[in-house]
């Protein structure tokens, strides 16, 4: 298993076709150095396996990331045939890791509601710090989707 900074076309590459109505958006974020796309790579089969975004600056809403302090993380993944092993707990300590090396003493992750694994998973890994919870409306593969989010935090890192 190893896991490294991927590129927007690596990135596209894991997305294989979904996530339409935004990839533009995170293709440049990621060109750009305002996003990174961390990847896993199941080294037997060359698989991508999972991937983890980091958002360094959110000036719109700084509750999720500040530029300085503070970065968000997104797009958390793991394929499916690789639950339940501890691959995704290898990536989130090595995206963790990288925060801390560029010099940033806290994180955030969005936990919604489709996925009732999620808020205890992040609270175990020390995401217990509530900041907000928000409704929102989003276009997903071509459909309004509502969404009911809780951002939480882990400070210190």
């Amino acid at each position: 298993m190893e896991i490294f900074r991927g590129t927007s076309a690596q990135m596209l590459e894991i997305w294989n076709g979904r996530f339409e109505d935004f990839v533009e958006s995170h293709v440049s974020a990621v060109d750009s150095g305002v996003q990174e796309c961390w990847l896993m790579r199941d080294e037997l089969n060359g698989k991508l396996m999972g991937e983890l975004h980091i958002l360094w600056d959110k000036p719109e809403d700084p509750d999720y990331a500040d530029g300085k302090d503070k970065a968000y993380l997104m797009a958390f993944r793991i394929h499916e045939e690789y639950q339940g092993k501890g691959y995704g707990t290898m990536l989130m300590n090595r995206v963790l890791d990288r925060i801390r090396e560029r010099g940033f003493t806290k994180a955030t992750i969005g936990a919604d509601d489709y996925d009732p694994k999620l808020q205890p998973m992040y609270k175990k890994w020390g995401f217990t710090k509530e900041i907000k919870r928000d409704s929102f409306d989003y276009q997903y593969e071509g459909k309004t989707v509502t969404c009911t989010f809780l951002l939480l935090e882990k400070s210190p890192l």
